[in-house]
């Protein structure tokens, strides 16, 4: 029989090549996420907390924008940061260079790369998300109003739309398309937004969108009709109930926009390794085509894309909500941010807001 002293080491190496203590790879390592708040974090939470514990590692979720967390790495001056892994987008990403904020990554270390585009990633950031901002309208109160659908950024300047119409705010990445779209609509381009502004200071709105949550809710009791918003809003609405469908407005030639949301790592961390871990996860195809499934979000992982490219919601009369062709996407607008002068933009977006009708 096999002594006591001889089973106690073998037990030991069995556990430790068991599947669950060969995950383990972090002793208990908190990283604190800054990304998206809401529904996000709740949707990214419910994904992942399993494969994160199971490593050892307990996520702690801070809810903000991208230029909210820009803006905190700014006040802190160089200050040890409280967040791990922080929410980039493609109008804060040259800031957050320009500031020294972000960590070099260790790219080996986030083997899910491999099935992301170059174009998706570099030795600071790695893309997470896609979006198509556009236009999301609701059908049944425009068709009562006798008001076409819009097809263009400035048809939401129509007076039979005033007091219903939703732009979102400048410190969603989301108001510099709207702007960049109704400049461009009028002659104008990244270096002059004016025409853009312009139009905005004689809108009458009903409210700016900084909320997935709010912009829902305003849809659904009829106060907005029609904003500026990602398409992929449209299908959560339209999965509420809501009858809304979503324009892709011509910008420059490109029919539709893209938008990707990105992932860092804060200067001088203890735990880049388990913050890499998360960011590796979170690119992975199954995870990439749960988002999609889940919150509508456009995956950015090619083997994820092309399960789902098949798989477009539709809205009541049939047409697509998102552009998900690879070929059609490789078209579509995305701004030259190199041009935009943020610090003017805000002086613009403060003069034109102060000038909108009541």
């Amino acid at each position: 029989m096999i002594g006591l002293r001889i089973l106690a080491p073998l037990f030991a190496v069995l556990l430790a090549a068991s599947p669950a203590a060969a995950q383990k790879k972090f002793d208990n390592v908190t990283v604190t996420i800054g990304i998206i708040g809401g529904p996000w974090i709740d949707r990214v939470n419910a994904e992942l907390k399993d494969e994160m514990a199971a490593a050892g590692i307990t996520m702690k979720f801070v809810g903000g924008t991208a230029q909210d967390f820009l803006a905190k790495l700014i006040a802190a001056h160089g200050q040890k940061f409280d967040i791990d892994v922080v929410e980039i987008d493609d109008t804060s990403y040259a800031d957050f260079r320009r500031g020294n904020f972000l960590a070099k990554l260790n790219l080996a270390d986030i083997p899910n790369l491999s099935d992301l585009d170059h174009s998706m990633y570099d030795d600071y950031k790695v893309a997470y998300w896609a979006s198509e901002p556009g236009i999301v309208y609701n059908v049944d109160k425009l068709k009562a109003a006798g008001v076409a659908p819009p097809q263009h950024y400035s048809d939401l300047a129509n007076p039979a739309l005033a007091g219903h119409v939703m732009l979102s705010d400048i410190n969603n990445y989301t108001g510099y398309y709207e702007i960049l779209g109704m400049a461009y609509e009028h002659g104008g381009s990244e270096s002059n937004p004016q025409p853009g502004f312009d139009l905005m200071s004689h809108m009458k709105l009903q409210s700016f969108g900084s909320s997935v949550a709010t912009e829902i809710q305003l849809f659904k009791t009829g106060d907005v009709w029609a904003a500026a918003i990602p398409a992929h809003i449209g299908v959560r609405m339209f999965d509420a109930d809501i009858n809304v469908a979503a324009v892709h407005p011509v910008i420059d030639g490109h029919k539709g926009a893209t938008a990707h949301g990105y992932l860092g790592i804060t200067q001088n961390r203890d735990n880049q390794a388990a913050a890499e871990f998360f960011i590796n996860a979170i690119i992975a195809p199954h995870l990439q085509e749960r988002l999609y499934t889940e919150a509508a979000t456009i995956p950015i992982n090619n083997s994820s894309m092309a399960k789902v490219v098949n798989q477009v919601r539709v809205d009541a009369s049939g047409t697509p909500f998102l552009q998900l062709k690879p070929e059609v996407v490789a078209q579509t607008w995305v701004p030259d941010f190199s041009k935009v002068d943020k610090r003017n933009w805000v002086r613009q977006w403060q003069r034109a807001v102060a000038a909108q009708p009541q």
